[in-house]
């Protein structure tokens, strides 16, 4: 028998034992079977929140406004941030040949400085770095919050 379990964005999450860690920001839905996997908790303080994916099987009750963690869920530091950023490198090079050859050296980033400051390392002409979002939730599944149509999953 199946288990239903009404979620209610905003609620407290609470732990095993009564505290509020945090507050329910959306559910991690798998768009084929419609089961939730994961629920997504904000935590943390006014400036340093932080969302945190939490596996279904550490809730082990639920009410309209309140989540109760279950004691094996521990500290919320312990699970996974929604998503992480990661600095890369998109390079874009307009003739490899020209590279392999030797004609065109390579380039060094230039440094500049205010000795109040230290030193601003800045990257190559043409070297650029873009933001890459990852999100920590189950393959197939999606990170689903209000507004969010389905069918745009990971």
């Amino acid at each position: 028998m199946e288990k239903i379990i009404l979620f209610q964005k905003d609620a407290d999450v609470i732990s095993a034992n009564g505290q509020q860690v945090g507050s329910l920001e959306r559910v991690v839905l798998n768009p084929e079977s419609k089961l939730v996997t994961d629920v997504v908790v904000r935590t943390g303080a006014l400036l340093n929140k932080v969302s945190k994916v939490v596996p279904i099987e550490y809730i082990v009750a639920t009410n309209e406004d309140q989540i109760q963690l279950s004691d094996t869920a521990g500290d919320l530091e312990s699970f996974p941030p929604l998503e992480e950023r990661h600095l890369v490198e998109e390079t874009e090079v307009t003739d490899q040949s020209d590279i392999n050859t030797g004609t065109i050296p390579p380039a060094t980033p230039t440094i500049y400085g205010n000795p109040s400051f230290g030193p601003m390392i800045m990257p190559p002409v043409g070297e650029q770095f873009v933001t890459q979002i990852e999100q920590n939730i189950p393959e197939g599944t999606v990170a689903m919050y209000e507004g969010r149509r389905q069918g745009h999953h990971r």
